[in-house]
């Protein structure tokens, strides 16, 4: 049975691993392996995930103590990130996540989600009621592309 639980600063090996592993092996389908590469890289950094975990909503989906996903909101309504482990892709836990922190922004009076996605997760966000505001090119060491996106809640 899967939970969902708030991150801590045990979980960052954890969301380290998922979050490179996925990166590496999800997104090369859309991205060369030089940008999957320095995208993958910006998550080494352990500090920048403390931050994250202790300045917004951070949660995980979680089973038998491994971490199937997670995703974090900034209380400004952005969407800082949402990742599923590569081996639990099309499970139905991006959904599952995406609606507790839509749940959760509607708690806290947020009437807009927007955030940066990928070219792999844009149809999925797609599906869930998320507009395209534009696309992007984006500098991570390396040019690639992706999409503003948003959705206003109801």
């Amino acid at each position: 049975m899967m939970d969902i639980r708030f991150a801590t600063q045990k979980d960052i090996p954890g969301i380290k691993e998922l979050y490179r592993s996925t990166i590496l092996s999800v997104n090369m389908k859309d991205y060369t392996p030089e940008q999957v590469g320095c995208w993958a890289a910006r998550g080494e950094e352990a500090s920048v995930w403390e931050e994250h975990i202790n300045e917004q909503y951070f949660i995980l989906a979680e089973e038998n103590n491994t971490i199937l996903g997670f995703a974090a909101l900034k209380l400004s309504g952005y969407l800082n990130s949402m990742f599923v482990h590569k081996d639990y892709q099309g499970m139905g836990i991006a959904s599952f996540l995406l609606k507790k922190i839509e749940e959760y922004a509607r708690l806290k009076d947020i009437s807009e989600i927007i955030a940066d996605v990928s070219i792999t997760a844009q149809p999925f966000f797609s599906k869930k009621g998320y507009v395209i505001l534009e696309q992007q090119t984006v500098c991570i060491g390396i040019s690639m592309t992706n999409y503003k996106i948003s959705r206003v809640l109801s």
